[in-house]
């Protein structure tokens, strides 16, 4: 589990940091307005749920690759047969 950003623990970071840090991911600054007024526990809570669906992106991004070099080894392949 990551416990640091650029060698900072994320007990010291600071509101402003972590609003950096989430402006950078793309968070909106309305949802970061909102995520900062919740309780360490439910900020906790909202990047866990942040990461999950990230990761589901990352899954559905992931087959669509494989789907795509299997077309172009199919191409390839009949292209030298």
């Amino acid at each position: 589990m990551i416990t640091s950003i650029e060698g900072r623990s994320f007990d010291t970071l600071t509101p402003s940091e972590t609003q950096t840090t989430l402006q950078e991911i793309g968070f909106s600054k309305t949802w970061i307005t909102q995520f900062l007024q919740l309780p360490r526990a439910q900020q906790a809570q909202r990047l866990n749920e942040e990461r999950s669906a990230t990761l589901a992106q990352l899954h559905v991004a992931q087959d669509q690759l494989d789907r795509l070099d299997y077309l172009r080894y199919q191409l390839i392949d009949e292209r030298t047969h």
